[in-house]
């Protein structure tokens, strides 16, 4: 018997862009692990440049190569973390959003180096 997908509702309150790049979170288990360490930083990160590496054998077959892969990381102070669920899962979703506008920003920025990413470094 299989278990029935989770259905993910951004928040009500405010208007949402739509997300280009990834999913849209699901917010149970970030909010359990926020839950878990409320005095925790929290760290968000998004990549590029790893489109179509799906197992470690595109890597070790090369595929990699010549690639540009870029990676952001973002620290968020527990302190800036609202405490309470609702604001919590509003947080999450500007958390995604600024994720999915930093892969739109680098991506578009690659169109020059042939769409993929590929190319001499800059």
């Amino acid at each position: 018997m299989s278990a029935s997908p989770r259905r993910v509702t951004p928040p009500a309150s405010s208007a949402r862009v739509a997300l280009r790049h990834v999913l849209p979170p699901r917010t149970s288990g970030p909010l359990a692990l926020l839950d878990a360490a409320p005095d925790a930083d929290v760290l968000a990160a998004a990549h590029v440049g790893l489109e179509g590496v799906t197992h470690f054998r595109n890597a070790w077959r090369g595929d990699l190569i010549s690639r540009h892969i870029r990676v952001r990381f973002w620290r968020i102070p527990s302190a800036s973390v609202p405490k309470d669920r609702a604001p919590r899962v509003e947080w999450l979703f500007d958390v995604w959003e600024r994720v999915d506008a930093w892969i739109d920003a680098q991506s578009r920025g690659r169109e020059h180096l042939g769409g993929n990413g590929t190319g001499t470094t800059v």
